[in-house]
């Protein structure tokens, strides 16, 4: 019986210190693509680690889809920029993005705190980057209003 309990803990704690590595792993792939401005591979990752159950918790991941957001983000109002044709509800919708990864991620940095005593990483990026979109979340507004 004690030989069966040890082996249960034994696993147990092997299983928990894989956990933190299989998350960081997962990412790799995704920081790869944010790194390469890679779009529409990191919206894909991005999508599948979002439903995966341990990387889904990990503040990083929704750190990762805030920059492919902003990546989406610089490309659209460079298109604007250059007065090319770009398509103005495609360029409000990547600032709602932004706004929508970067309150993901404070959630989860607050559900680290709450749980593990973790500290906040993230918390202070976020707020300087919410600051300098909030003009364009209040333009999208008002045009997908009055649309």
């Amino acid at each position: 019986m004690i030989e069966i309990m040890k082996r249960i803990i034994g696993i147990l704690l092997v299983l928990c210190c894989l956990t933190p590595t299989y998350g960081q792993k997962a990412l790799k792939t995704l920081r790869s693509y944010v790194k390469a401005k890679n779009t529409t591979e990191a919206l894909k990752q991005l999508e599948k680690l979002e439903k995966d159950s341990v990387a889904g918790g990990l503040p990083q991941l929704y750190d990762l889809g805030k920059q492919v957001q902003m990546l989406l983000n610089d490309a659209e109002n460079e298109k604007i920029y250059l007065k090319q044709a770009y398509d103005t509800a495609s360029f409000f919708k990547t600032t709602g993005g932004i706004y929508d990864y970067i309150l993901k991620c404070e959630s989860q940095e607050q559900r680290l705190l709450a749980e593990e005593g973790k500290k906040m990483k993230f918390h202070k990026e976020n707020g300087e980057i919410l600051h300098r979109y909030y003009d364009n979340l209040s333009a999208g507004g008002r045009y997908f209003f009055s649309r």
